[in-house]
């Protein structure tokens, strides 16, 4: 987590103004660390250490930041082999609680299921939301083709924020996932009406526990908050690359694509 800030600090010059500036940069975010892995159980030294040590300290003891990243490491692979916890063998009750955030989200949703559930990590530590994939109860897919699949029913991505988040921020980093994953220019068109849908109707500061759900049919998406409406447009390019902001090998979730894959395992043909 302190790696972008120590580099800015090393790429930021000699003048006064720029090592000032870039090293409280720094410290706020080795303290952010901190607090991060301390809610995890974690006790980080090398963090705390590098909390008080000078800009002339910091370009003399790259062996902190290496310690500091060691235990980053370890401390993802130890929340992912927790997030792994996650299966539907508990379906048959009304909720399924995810066990990060401990958000849950309802077994049944109409006439569409719980399939997996999983946790949205910033800076691969903090938790910004909890994400769930719903399909029709009737839904059977082959893992070589559920994104295909997929597209060709009804679902719905389901997002409950943990913490507070700027709309910008939120519509930011969906469309950064989303436009990796699009033949862009050619797909420009489906994105931006995807992004106006969430600029308009998101509020401008979404507090925690507000859920926001995509559902996908076919070739539009609509925008629910808090199980209210807000809007629909068509945007057929963006509908496949959402599904794969979970599901393909880069998710931003792994410990979603590992549970939702299991739970779509349970009902393959």
């Amino acid at each position: 987590v302190c790696f972008g800030s120590y580099e800015n600090i090393r790429t930021s010059g000699s003048s006064y103004e720029n090592i000032r500036t870039r090293t409280k940069e720094f410290m706020a975010t080795v303290r952010i660390a901190g607090a991060a892995l301390k809610r995890y159980g974690l006790v980080v030294g090398a963090a705390t250490t590098a909390s008080v040590i000078t800009y002339d300290q910091v370009t003399k003891n790259d062996g902190i930041f290496q310690a500091s990243q060691r235990l980053v490491d370890q401390q993802h692979k130890h929340i992912t082999e927790q997030q792994d916890v996650s299966t539907l063998k508990d379906l048959g009750q009304n909720c399924v609680r995810e066990p990060v955030t401990g958000v849950e989200f309802n077994a049944r949703s109409g006439n569409k299921e719980l399939k997996g559930c999983g946790v949205r990590l910033k800076f691969g530590l903090v938790p910004v939301y909890a994400v769930a994939l719903y399909a029709p109860i009737t839904f059977k897919a082959q893992r070589s083709s559920i994104i295909s699949d997929l597209l060709a029913t009804s679902t719905e991505l389901r997002m409950t924020l943990v913490r507070k988040v700027e709309r910008e921020t939120f519509v930011r980093a969906i469309h950064d996932s989303v436009s990796k994953r699009l033949n862009l220019p050619q797909d420009a068109q489906d994105l931006d009406a995807f992004v106006q849908l969430c600029l308009n109707h998101l509020d401008a500061c979404m507090s925690a526990g507000t859920t926001t759900s995509l559902r996908l049919d076919y070739d539009s998406i609509s925008l629910i908050v808090d199980n209210k409406l807000k809007g629909t447009t068509k945007c057929p390019a963006v509908l496949r690359a959402l599904l794969n902001v979970y599901l393909d090998d880069r998710s931003v979730s792994p410990s979603a694509r590992a549970s939702i894959l299991r739970g779509l395992d349970q009902f393959a043909h």
